[in-house]
């Protein structure tokens, strides 16, 4: 994810006011990953530390297959955006697609605009 994809989507979810850490580092024994963006208490069943979106590798700017693997490996659900839908998503869009997720905070730290609906829409590959 480049530069100018993580400061808008830091600015779309500082305006949704929820809480993010970016960059967000994950060191292991077997290695360090760094990724763009993680917010914490979205997940699903398994992966209940946050929502890890893009990865940034520090020396060369590019992906690693093996980071989400190690994300997945330590409880982080990971999640990417493509650039278009990073830069020119509606706040209202970004917020049906984090309802997605499951919160697992504590629910009076959920977002007031938090509703936990499944929108079948965003994802017709997945049947009732």
């Amino acid at each position: 994810m480049g530069l100018m994809q993580v400061i808008f989507l830091k600015e779309k979810i500082e305006r949704l006011g929820l809480k993010f850490y970016s960059p967000f580092i994950l060191s292991t024994k077997e290695s360090t990953c760094c990724f763009s963006i993680m917010i914490p208490f979205l997940g699903c069943n398994g992966a209940k530390n946050g929502l890890i979106i893009g990865i940034i590798d520090m020396k060369s700017y590019t992906s690693h297959e093996n980071d989400w693997s190690i994300a997945v490996e330590n409880g982080y659900y990971p999640f990417n955006l493509y650039y278009d839908n990073a830069v020119n998503m509606s706040d209202e869009d970004f917020k049906r697609i984090l309802n997605q997720f499951f919160w697992y905070g504590k629910s009076t730290d959920r977002p007031l605009w938090y509703t936990g609906e499944f929108y079948q829409e965003l994802f017709p590959e997945i049947s009732d």
